[in-house]
């Protein structure tokens, strides 16, 4: 596999992540209120762009 393929691979691995962490996080949320649902998707988003950035 080229570089190519290794990356989309990567793509769509982080992306199955994301959205299993996106569920994990309003899972949480659920169960701790609607305020925090808010600052929870935010740490996520950071942690996101961190890793982007990376």
């Amino acid at each position: 596999m080229g570089p190519v393929g290794g990356l989309l691979t990567d793509i769509s691995a982080t992306s199955v992540a994301a959205k299993l962490d996106i569920l994990l996080v309003r899972h949480r949320a659920k169960n701790q209120g609607e305020s925090s649902l808010h600052k929870l998707a935010q740490q996520h988003e950071m942690n996101h762009l961190a890793i982007a950035v990376r």
